[in-house]
């Protein structure tokens, strides 16, 4: 089932989406940081690569068994310390980059943090005796909900929470859907802090996806649907590593869904409409070199549409010192990446799917009442 209108609506739409940039110019909270950096020192680490990298190892809590490894990371940390130090030298960007965690890895254990994210499925009908709950019924409601834009993370604790993925596993795809569970419910049941659900319960018992190797959000969804909700991170602790499932664990009492919801693909004012609902799991394009060292501002690169990563997006703005529309997205790569954990994206930019593909695979969870 996707998303759609009305089509007599779309004309009222269309308009209101004019409008509703125009207030959220105006009405934006602050803009983001324009990049004046010109150097890696400005970033807090000496200008000599030798001592960055030492103080970045402590930074990173880094140990490596051999003098070998050591000079192995080091040759790769250097080709990072070049990449950060030449961008802040070239031409002004958007966006900043920086040293993070990814600065002493090779390409190889660069790839384990991202995914196979396969094509959404549609979901079942809803039952005739049911009907969705939601917030959003009408333009009106959006435009009160999100006329100003909207940024899920400010309203509840658990969804400005970031987790970590860590180094060998590809689960971006249960951190996204965990994400987006715990989300529904704070908002539906305004809990600052619902109950952390497990995503090793995702990756070692949703056999229809590919543990560690990647996995469809919707399959996630349907999963968590049959079990009859997930269990808690305290009760399932992640391990970053797929494991046999525990049958007795998987059975638990976390959380639960009753549906989900596919967003129509390649339409970023669906997805905003979605987004006003609640936040959305979004597949998205991340490789790349800029987008692995982004630090901060709104992410504008060349990138596909060559789905390969899954967040979770919360918000949506305009900046108020250039006018650029950008989603926010909560990342699982950890609180050092980003913003804190979190991306700013660019919207709106004429790109079919979006920019980095991120209008192609969105979907979000659902609870059901009773007509």
């Amino acid at each position: 089932m996707g998303f759609g209108f009305d089509k007599k609506n779309l004309g009222i739409w269309s308009l209101l989406m004019l409008l509703l940039a125009k207030a959220m110019s105006e009405e934006a909270t602050s803009p983001s940081p324009s990049p004046t950096a010109t150097s890696i020192s400005s970033d807090g680490y000496p200008a000599d690569v030798a001592q960055a990298f030492e103080q970045w190892m402590k930074e990173y809590e880094r140990d490596y068994s051999t003098d070998e490894e050591k000079e192995r990371r080091f040759a790769n940390f250097k080709k990072s310390f070049n990449f950060v130090e030449n961008f802040m030298k070239g031409p002004k960007q958007s966006f900043t980059v920086g040293l993070n965690l990814f600065s002493d890895m090779d390409e190889d254990e660069k790839r384990a943090f991202f995914c196979t994210v396969p094509t959404l499925h549609n979901p079942p009908p809803i039952p005739s005796n049911k009907r969705i709950k939601k917030r959003v019924t009408s333009l009106d409601d959006f435009s009160r909900i999100c006329g100003g834009g909207i940024d899920w993370s400010e309203s509840y604790a658990s969804i400005k929470s970031i987790r970590s993925q860590g180094p060998a596993c590809g689960s971006c795809w249960a951190f996204a859907t965990t994400a987006a569970v715990e989300a529904l419910h704070a908002l539906t049941f305004e809990l600052q802090h619902p109950p952390m659900l497990s995503v090793q319960q995702l990756i070692d018992c949703n056999t229809a996806n590919y543990g560690c190797g990647g996995g469809s959000v919707s399959d996630a969804f349907a999963y968590i649907i049959s079990n009859g909700g997930l269990n808690t991170e305290q009760n399932y602790p992640y391990q970053g590593i797929q494991r046999t499932c525990d049958t007795v664990k998987e059975k638990g009492d976390g959380l639960e869904i009753d549906a989900y919801a596919v967003v129509n693909p390649r339409n970023e004012d669906q997805l905003a409409y979605a987004l006003c609902e609640q936040p959305v799991v979004v597949g998205i394009d991340a490789h790349g070199t800029n987008f692995e060292h982004y630090r901060g501002g709104i992410y504008r690169s060349e990138c596909g549409t060559d789905i390969n990563h899954s967040v979770l997006l919360v918000g949506m703005r305009i900046d108020k010192a250039t006018n650029d529309q950008y989603w926010i997205l909560k990342n699982s790569w950890g609180e050092k990446w980003g913003e804190g954990g979190f991306m700013k994206l660019l919207k709106n930019d004429g790109t079919p799917g979006g920019h980095c593909g991120i209008a192609m695979q969105a979907s979000y969870p659902q609870l059901l009442e009773y007509i």
